[in-house]
């Protein structure tokens, strides 16, 4: 396996598992939200290890990408050691690596696709991303083993943290993904079977998730040729559930 493709492989298949497992620890308390080396942000390190391993073997120009993160980081640091609080420098190097992170991944992602075998790759890799993440949050509203998305109960977030970051977060990616089967880049089966990821993010239940879940169900019916029924009974189901 190339290098590019092991860059993909680790941010849509083995990353998620790292986010259930950070998300489960947070809302059982054995972790603080946003805390210092939680499972997250070392997985992200790996991350960004790779990325910059990706980009040196792919002879990708990284000068811009590491001038905007140094200054990035540096702000960071100087700004917590003016306030004499290392904790603080802390505490700000750890969110700005953040920003670090999504930068050198859409510059790395930006250059490394370079021709449709690479495109559908990662393709797969995206379809495998949601439908992991998919399955998870079905099978935790199933068990009830997941944390709830709200404090009553209601709904389900899986095994993540963050109800509403992960609606968006799967309401953009559907978007991405079914973008691509215009193109013949995903199979008819993938399409077809694509419902299990919009019944997902409507079990989240945020209000982020019930928008993203309605949005994603219109793209995905405007690609079938049973557009009027499916968007009737669509709207007409919600009608019934939400009134």
């Amino acid at each position: 396996m190339s290098i590019k493709r092991t860059l993909l492989w680790y941010l849509f298949i083995i990353l998620p598992l790292f986010d259930m497992l950070n998300g489960y620890l947070v809302v059982n308390g054995a972790i603080d939200e946003g805390g210092v080396a939680s499972p997250s942000q070392l997985a992200r390190i790996v991350a960004v290890i790779l990325l910059l391993i990706t980009m040196y073997v792919d002879k990708i120009n990284i000068t811009i990408p590491i001038l905007i993160s140094s200054y990035i980081l540096l702000v960071e640091t100087f700004s917590g050691l003016f306030h004499h609080s290392v904790f603080g420098a802390i505490i700000g190097l750890t969110n700005a690596y953040k920003i670090v992170y999504l930068i050198l991944l859409m510059f790395c992602l930006k250059n490394i696709i370079n021709n449709r075998s690479d495109l559908e790759y990662m393709a797969s890799m995206m379809g495998a991303n949601l439908y992991i993440i998919s399955c998870s949050i079905v099978f935790a509203l199933i068990t009830g083993l997941g944390n709830s998305t709200y404090g009553w109960g209601g709904g389900t977030k899986g095994f993540f943290a963050s109800g509403n970051s992960l609606g968006i977060y799967l309401g953009a990616m559907s978007i991405a993904y079914l973008s691509l089967y215009k193109f013949n880049i995903i199979s008819n089966r993938a399409f077809l079977f694509f419902p299990i990821v919009i019944f997902s993010i409507l079990m989240l239940t945020s209000k982020a998730a019930i928008i993203s879940s309605m949005l994603v169900a219109i793209y995905w019916v405007s690609f079938t040729k049973y557009r009027l029924p499916i968007l009737l009974f669509n709207f007409y189901s919600n009608l019934i559930l939400f009134r």
